[in-house]
């Protein structure tokens, strides 16, 4: 180790007092989402023995630790532990400044934990000289080369692996700061495996720094930065290094996710929300919805509530990413939707007799067809009157009010406009006009005496015109 205990405790208390006004990064997540991680510290022949390293410390007390993450910590003895007591771990980290060599027993415990989804961790801490590796015929060959040369930087190979880009997304500076390898202490990597990845290389070399190999259904993780030491310092950059070594782990259970329902059906205006159920990769879990392919803006949450404003057919989806930048689309829901229902009716005024009657027709538009019928008079459901169609023969005078309500074959329902009738009582024995014979005897006499004065003095001129002749 590089510290002594007095310096690395006051660095640790530090920098957890000065903790909530630098780191403001945290992991709000629902207690469903909860993490528990067990770490073993390994133990076997070495100068890191049963001592548990500061860096317990810090892994575990971190402001940078998510909030739904729980790490419980343990020692497991290499040479003493069956196998099978390997399983309680998800992660085993192992390190020393000398060579120890693996013997064939010690390779199957290590082999039987990973190739059942553990993450091995071995950190290079600086090796004595002639020192090949902490674990040296390692399962997957790795050997180191001991340098003296502070490195010149560090170069990642693929910022999309979840090394760099899980939990935490690392930037070159911090790239740059990982370990102890900038100050002095500079193994690399010389021979390893080829069913490592390489993920950091030293800049000016090119030798590789970080390697990374799937096995199995679990992990081995290779640095020769001396991240270790610089976790007992409480560099940030390390602890979210080691954060994303963890999250690795919790990769093994594949990423799905499932929407629901899967199918409705709408009017226009309104909705229909959609929740969704996630299960593996590492959370938290980013969301995006799409409809008919394309991406919905702002719709990135659990859950999303979809409020077509037009008609037709539309297919949802949610894609899901993980924290490693796993993804995993959802299964399909379609949602059809239809025109608002509409109903109207005519007549909508008329005025009649008791006993004359009124036949009122329907339109009916939108929604799902077939449709039900349900006729009201003055807000009271007409009994029988279920038809399109509705003759009224009002029985007493008065004004009525009458409308329609209808319901598509999905439950939808609307009501027509209103109709008013006028209905009067018609008077007893019938309406009837009164025929009325004028008296004429006085008008006729006078133009009968008139015209007798008229006649006979017309004959008197007609006399004496003669006798004048």
């Amino acid at each position: 180790m590089r510290f002594g205990n007095t310096i690395l405790t006051t660095v640790i208390l530090f920098m957890m007092l000065i903790s909530p006004f630098c780191m403001v990064f945290s992991i709000v997540m629902a207690d469903d989402n909860s993490v528990t991680i067990n770490v073993a510290w390994l133990k076997f022949p070495s100068d890191w023995n049963t001592d548990e390293p500061l860096a317990r410390i810090t892994l575990q007390s971190s402001p940078l630790l998510p909030e739904t993450w729980t790490i419980n910590w343990s020692i497991i003895d290499l040479l003493e532990a069956p196998k099978e007591q390997f399983l309680n771990y998800d992660i085993i980290i192992a390190t020393s400044h000398y060579e120890y060599v693996l013997t064939d027993e010690d390779n199957e415990k290590l082999k039987f934990f990973v190739e059942n989804g553990g993450v091995l961790w071995i950190d290079d801490c600086g090796l004595r000289e002639n020192a090949r590796a902490p674990l040296y015929n390692l399962f997957l060959f790795v050997e180191f080369r001991y340098g003296e040369v502070e490195y010149q930087g560090q170069d990642v190979l693929n910022w999309s692996h979840p090394l760099i880009n899980g939990i935490y997304k690392l930037v070159q500076a911090e790239i740059d700061g990982l370990g102890e390898g900038t100050k002095g202490f500079s193994d690399m990597i010389q021979f390893y495996d080829p069913r490592y990845e390489v993920i950091i290389k030293e800049r000016e070399s090119g030798y590789a720094l970080t390697l990374l190999a799937s096995y199995g259904n679990g992990k081995v993780v290779i640095t020769a930065q001396d991240i270790l030491c610089a976790l007992e310092a409480g560099e940030s950059e390390d602890i979210k290094f080691a954060y994303n070594i963890f999250a690795l782990r919790m990769a093994r259970l594949p990423l799905s996710v499932t929407i629901s329902p899967v199918s409705a059906s709408i009017l226009v205006g309104q909705s229909v929300t959609f929740t969704s159920t996630v299960s593996g990769g590492i959370p938290p879990y980013s969301y995006q919805w799409y409809v008919n392919g394309t991406d919905v803006e702002d719709a990135t949450s659990q859950s999303w509530k979809f409020t077509p404003i037009t008609p037709g057919t539309y297919i949802i989806h949610l894609n899901v990413m993980d924290s490693a930048q796993q993804t995993a689309k959802s299964n399909t829901a379609t949602v059809t939707v239809a025109p608002q229902l509409m109903a109207s009716i005519s007549p909508t005024t008329a005025s009649i007799l008791v006993g004359q009657s009124v036949t009122f027709t329907s339109t009916v538009s939108g929604g799902y067809p077939p449709y039900s019928y349900q006729w009201y008079l003055n807000d009271n459901p007409v009994s029988g009157a279920t038809s399109s169609t509705w003759v009224f023969t009002p029985t007493a005078s008065g004004i009525y009010y009458i409308y329609l309500k209808v319901t598509d074959d999905k439950g939808n329902t609307a009501q027509s406009n209103t109709a008013r009738i006028t209905v009067a009582i018609a008077p007893v024995g019938g309406y009837s006009i009164p025929i009325q014979t004028p008296t004429t005897t006085k008008l006729v006499a006078p133009y009968i005496a008139l015209l007798a004065i008229l006649t006979a003095t017309f004959i008197t001129i007609k006399r004496k015109t003669k006798r004048k002749h």
